[in-house]
């Protein structure tokens, strides 16, 4: 099996892809799976990749149209690092996808890659993401907004919400689930070093008199990149980032180390460009419509 799991080591230090779920040891666990029940991650929902029969791999995405979830692209690379050899997937929605709100199979054929994409290429490095089509669209749902305005600054708020592996700062990762869990994290700045510009830092800060860390901070954890960070711009919620990776040394998913998550503003033009506008669709649809009535109207 070909785990969606990477591991780059440097020097002692370490990316790995990623799920959102690593709490402050001093939090109940019930705290970040409320959070995570909130409408305002609805949008989130859980891919499930078929790489071969029967066996899946899982990871998050974020519907930002009613046809279209944003997810990252090694998450659907398959054999030739572009889809080749997926068996299925499956789009589920809902803050416990055990009673899921949506089951969609997605288009195996119809996933579109960056075209800066390079399969191979490590976390927190280049264009890993990916759009994947459902096989019928989710109506219900409100869709994201992705962010298109300039880079954030640092100390920024974004709130984070995926699936996968759950845990505390001092454990670690400790298990998975099917449930979405949220909180929230700082931005402390763009990529230097090991990771690119094109990417957020945000430390997993442990509690303490003098720290950082917000009373609901979370952290990334092996098993679901994908995931979204939200926050309000202009008055309204919008998808202001897209969960990566994960970096530092030693465990991962312990305080201290980073979350990588993409600036959406440099993906966010290209992903609206690459999908049909519903507009014309409509309007396609309903001129067809109407060309078929003249033509059978009575003369």
């Amino acid at each position: 099996m070909r785990k969606t799991y990477w591991l780059m080591v440097v020097a002692s230090v370490q990316a790995s892809t990623v799920v959102a779920g690593i709490r402050l040891h001093t939090v109940p666990d019930s705290v970040p799976i409320a959070y995570g029940a909130n409408p305002i991650f609805d949008s989130v929902g859980a891919l499930y990749v078929e790489e071969s029969p029967g066996v899946y791999s899982r990871g998050s995405g974020v519907l930002f149209d009613p046809d279209w979830a944003l997810v990252r692209a090694h998450q659907v690379v398959g054999n030739n690092g572009f889809g080749g050899g997926i068996e299925s997937m499956l789009f589920f929605t809902g803050a416990d996808i055990a009673n899921y709100s949506h089951r969609i199979e997605a288009d195996i054929d119809d996933v579109i890659f960056h075209p800066l994409w390079e399969p191979g290429t490590h976390p927190n490095q280049g264009w890993d993401v990916a759009l994947v089509k459902l096989a019928e669209p989710i109506l219900d749902i409100v869709v994201a907004e992705l962010y298109s305005g300039p880079t954030l600054p640092a100390d920024t708020q974004v709130e984070i919400a995926g699936y996968g592996m759950y845990g505390d700062g001092l454990s670690g990762a400790v298990g998975a689930d099917f449930l979405r869990r949220a909180g929230a994290n700082l931005i402390d700045g763009t990529g230097v070093g090991l990771i690119d510009p094109q990417f957020y830092r945000s430390n997993f800060d442990p509690p303490g008199l003098f720290s950082r860390a917000l009373p609901n901070e979370l952290h990334a954890a092996p098993g679901d990149s994908g995931g979204g960070g939200f926050a309000v711009v202009d008055g309204r919620w919008q998808l202001v980032s897209h969960i990566d990776s994960v970096f530092g040394s030693g465990d991962l998913t312990r305080y201290l180390n980073d979350t990588i998550h993409h600036d959406v503003s440099t993906i966010s033009d290209w992903a609206y460009a690459s999908i049909p506008e519903p507009l014309t669709i409509s309007l396609l649809v309903l001129g067809a419509f109407a060309a078929r009535c003249k033509r059978r109207r009575p003369v």
